[in-house]
């Protein structure tokens, strides 16, 4: 299946006895590397419709017309690999990124300058590096006090 297209893959997948859509896509994605693959669930539809101004905001359920349209417009936007921009875009939803993950500020109406960008990139990049802790000086001190 690794040789086929997108498609095909998932259309074969999903002949499998409990595979639908979704399963179908998680697995050409993560196993089959077929990184356009996107997984689409009410989590990425919502994600879909709050940051990317989706067309089918309106829909009642995540049906066959609203799965393809959310997978197109991931595609469109991130390209060959749009089934990790999903990934990466559904993680940082989780709870468990909370803190690494800025919070989204109000978009301005005043024209930003190339400074403005420059400087918002170095603070994200100061936010992002990663922290130091002493788990190490922790494990030193839980040894020594076993060994007491």
């Amino acid at each position: 299946l690794r040789s086929v297209k997108r498609a095909v893959a998932a259309d074969a997948l999903i002949e499998l006895q409990g595979v639908g859509r979704k399963v179908a896509d998680c697995i050409a994605l993560f196993c089959l590397e077929k990184y356009d693959c996107v997984p689409v669930d009410t989590h990425v539809w919502q994600i879909a419709c709050r940051d990317y101004n989706f067309p089918l905001k309106g829909a009642k359920s995540l049906n066959k017309t609203v799965y393809d349209a959310v997978s197109e417009l991931f595609r469109s936007r991130f390209g060959e690999y749009a089934g990790w921009a999903h990934t990466v875009l559904f993680a940082a939803e989780l709870k468990l990124f909370s803190d690494i993950v800025p919070a989204p500020t109000k978009k301005s109406t005043k024209k930003r300058t190339v400074k403005d960008q420059t400087q918002d990139d170095e603070e994200i990049a100061e936010d992002t590096e990663p922290r130091k802790t002493n788990k190490k000086r922790k494990l030193t001190k839980t040894a020594e006090s076993e060994k007491n």
